[in-house]
């Protein structure tokens, strides 16, 4: 503190300690574990998306080729009419 008020400092420095310097690191740190959160999730979604592209070509394939699933199994109620 007397550093400073004699002009031969250009900040203060409560006990010696470098406020400044310890919120740098900190920030650094969160952008560095926010990065890396963000690139596995990044990741993460486009393993799932080749999963449904892989699942959606099969369905289209079987639906082209004309499977059917259930043939007994009704989806709507029959009209009446």
């Amino acid at each position: 503190k007397k550093s400073f008020e004699s002009g031969s400092s250009l900040c203060a420095t409560p006990f010696g300690i470098d406020i400044v310097g310890i919120t740098e690191g900190i920030a650094l740190l969160g952008a560095l574990v926010g990065g890396l959160s963000a690139k596995a999730r990044k990741d993460e979604v486009e393993r799932l998306n080749d999963q449904l592209r892989t699942i959606n070509i099969t369905l289209r394939k079987q639906a082209r080729s004309g499977i059917v699933y259930a043939p007994d199994m009704n989806y709507a109620p029959p009209s009446t009419g």
